[in-house]
């Protein structure tokens, strides 16, 4: 990652960053993947009544995960109207990439080892032989323009604003042929993500604030179980509310509580029953979460920091229609 700052003689400081992550992972997971007697219904992923189970394969070689991101952004103070603004003007680009280029599992049984009991301790199976095949190509791109600002409407009040255009690209590719995965053409999103805070300073050592804030995230793939294995959801869009209050105990200690509550479109597996087939992943209903957080922060020494927190949070689900 590298960043630059520049201060123009205009008054502006441009800030331009630049990173890039990259992991790559050798998985060579094996382990039990359910009842073969119940094969073909969701109780297929659990163990038999009777201890029984099969074994499959499920190495992925060569797996990679890389994140580029470049974005630049201007900032400027200037008085409008009266008041005093923080102006910010920013583009960015993010981009996701994701290949799975040889994976063991496939509709054809590859990957399947043998059966075994965990009650009865039996195994009838050998070392694996499967060799791989790619199954997984997903490129993820968001370009977004942001414009911002954050005006002092008195000596106690100050309200932040700002705006995001965002350009979603869903560029992913499944070649999954287990059970019948739905064909992945890729998809565009076009979105304007807003926030808004809203705070006050009590006192000079206290300060509350109201927020509201939009944000976007990008499409989960369907799991191995799932009927449409490998196609990937639409990106969901996040909505968050928070308020709160930061406290300065003293020149030693601070403090902070907040609330909170955020909601996105939910995704989940369909299942109808146990004895029927696995459901597909979907998209239905809304997730959201609604908690409070406490926090407390103390200089121990002139080199040492002591910071705890404690959060009460409660999740549900509701309007999916299972």
């Amino acid at each position: 990652m590298a960043r630059l700052d520049q201060r123009l003689d205009s008054g502006w400081k441009l800030t331009s960053t630049a990173s890039i992550h990259r992991v790559e992972t050798d998985d060579r997971s094996s382990f039990p993947y359910g009842c073969s007697a119940a094969f073909g219904t969701a109780a297929g992923a659990y163990f038999c009544p009777d201890g029984g189970f099969t074994l499959y394969d499920f190495r992925s070689l060569s797996e990679s995960r890389q994140t580029a991101f470049a974005e630049m952004r201007g900032a400027r103070e200037v008085q409008w109207l009266g008041l005093r603004h923080a102006v910010g003007l920013g583009v960015s680009l993010t981009q996701r990439q994701t290949r799975m280029p040889d994976y063991v599992f496939d509709a054809t049984d590859q990957g399947f080892v043998d059966t075994g009991n965990a009650i009865s301790r039996t195994w009838f199976g050998g070392p694996s032989n499967a060799t791989g095949t790619p199954v997984f190509d997903s490129l993820i791109r968001q370009t977004s323009a942001v414009v911002s600002d954050r005006m002092d409407l008195s000596q106690d009040w100050s309200l932040a604003g700002q705006a995001r255009w965002v350009q979603h690209e869903d560029l992913s590719e499944a070649s999954f042929p287990f059970y019948s995965p739905v064909p992945r053409a890729s998809t565009t999103l076009y979105r304007v993500l807003p926030s808004i805070a809203l705070q006050r300073r009590i006192t000079p050592q206290a300060v509350t604030y109201l927020s509201y804030r939009e944000d976007l995230a990008a499409g989960q793939r369907a799991p191995l179980g799932a009927a449409n294995n490998g196609e990937v959801l639409p990106a969901r869009r996040m909505q968050s509310v928070e308020a709160g209050a930061r406290l300065i105990l003293d020149s030693q200690s601070s403090a902070s509580i907040a609330a909170f509550r955020g909601r996105r479109p939910y995704d989940f597996r369909d299942d109808q029953g146990l004895d029927q087939a696995p459901g597909s992943f979907v998209q239905r209903g809304t997730e959201s979460r609604t908690g409070l957080e406490l926090g407390a922060t103390r200089v121990l020494t002139p080199r040492l920091e002591g910071q705890v927190s404690a959060t009460l949070m409660n999740s549900s689900t509701d309007g999916t229609g299972n």
